[in-house]
């Protein structure tokens, strides 16, 4: 494992400390503690321990003092997953849902390519039964309880489709989250962005294209929880004039990078961003450049988004130990900043607390689209 002072002073590069401690110092005041530890309580266990919890808490620190909740200390197959979480990687059943209480859950999005497409599952199923368990009379924080608990390689749904029950199981598996849902609501194309991952520019101009004679659309980001930033640039640029401002990228200490969209056919109509605290950092970004760079026809609906700026690196310290760290924080096009707060959209709407009990499997109202839609509709 590395020493404490290969720990400080590989930090130190993310977060300089005051002229008043230098890196060696620092060090040899935590070996000092953690010698002293060692004679007060000889029967602790192996020093790593201790080693790794002050590593732990340095992290913990970065967070408090920068104000970025992105720093943590990883052992490296923890810091594989979350690389390939970051590049769109996803491990599950692939579908979204809400909970109807009395009823079940509702699906309300099946990730194309998903293990929950290949066995059948559609939107608007009505899942009234998990692994053996009936959900039906179940409160949502019953049901939330009980998927957290759900645990194996497969998944059984007892699925009620038009008064037809029939039992699927679902294997677990892994998919990549790069792909745009096109729909369509009230004659207005909804395309569904579900996070940066790799590949998703050239899935969302794919779906513009199909959709580009079209006088509006809305783009739909809620919970897109950011991704790749070069990704979230590309996307931009179908939006925005070439040369546009996308915002700026800063890493701690240095100047601040402006990050503009590349050359694309931008669409020209009216755009409405549906987003929620689940929009966060280069999604938040995007939402930002939309608006400030082509403000006359771009309206934000929903909540706040989540105020994440970072976006992270992950940097090995050896064999055992890999350090998350902020790689860049993220500004709008006119330098603001939305750590902690978030963007506030143009036209506040949140979801309903309690979604509406209706005929099996129909879809709860999605008040923030439709929302949206009456935005588009109304003249101006």
């Amino acid at each position: 494992m590395a020493t404490l002072l290969q720990i400080i002073a590989l930090v130190m590069v993310f977060a300089p400390l005051s002229p008043r401690a230098s890196a060696g110092e620092l060090g040899a005041a935590v070996e000092e503690a953690a010698a002293l530890l060692e004679r007060q309580y000889p029967t602790l266990p192996d020093p790593a321990v201790l080693e790794w919890g002050a590593i732990n808490g340095m992290m913990a620190e970065l967070d408090r003092q920068t104000g970025v909740a992105i720093h943590a200390a990883l052992r490296p197959p923890e810091a594989r997953e979350r690389q390939a979480w970051f590049a769109g990687m996803r491990r599950g059943i692939a579908l979204e849902f809400v909970v109807v209480p009395g009823q079940g859950l509702v699906v309300t999005d099946v990730v194309p390519g998903g293990p929950a497409e290949a066995a059948g599952i559609a939107r608007g199923d009505l899942i009234v039964g998990l692994d053996d368990r009936p959900l039906t009379g179940l409160s949502i924080g019953q049901v939330h309880e009980l998927l957290a608990r759900t645990t194996g390689d497969r998944v059984r749904l007892d699925v009620d489709r038009s008064g037809t029950l029939q039992r699927v199981a679902v294997p677990r598996g892994t998919w990549h989250q790069g792909t745009v849902q096109i729909t369509e609501q009230d004659g207005v194309p909804v395309l569904r962005v579900a996070y940066f991952g790799k590949g998703v520019g050239r899935a969302l101009a794919a779906a513009v294209d199909k959709v580009r004679d079209e006088k509006a659309v809305v783009i739909d980001l809620r919970s897109n929880e950011g991704g790749l930033l070069d990704e979230a640039v590309a996307c931009a640029a179908l939006f925005l004039e070439p040369g546009a401002r996308f915002g700026s990228k800063q890493r701690w200490g240095q100047p601040a990078e402006q990050v503009v969209v590349p050359k694309a056919e931008p669409y020209t109509g009216r755009v409405v961003v549906l987003v929620n605290r689940g929009t966060r950092a280069a999604a938040e970004a995007f939402v930002a450049a939309l608006r400030q760079s082509a403000q006359a026809r771009v309206r934000v609906v929903g909540t706040e988004t989540g105020g994440q700026v970072a976006i992270p690196a992950w940097r090995e310290l050896n064999d055992e130990v890999v350090l998350q760290v902020a790689d860049y924080l993220l500004r709008a096009p006119d330098g603001s900043s939305w750590a902690g707060t978030g963007l506030r959209p143009d036209l506040l709407s949140g979801p309903l607390e309690l979604p509406l009990a209706g005929p099996k499997g129909q879809l709860p109202p999605d008040v923030q689209l439709q929302t949206a839609l009456r935005l588009l509709i109304e003249p101006r």
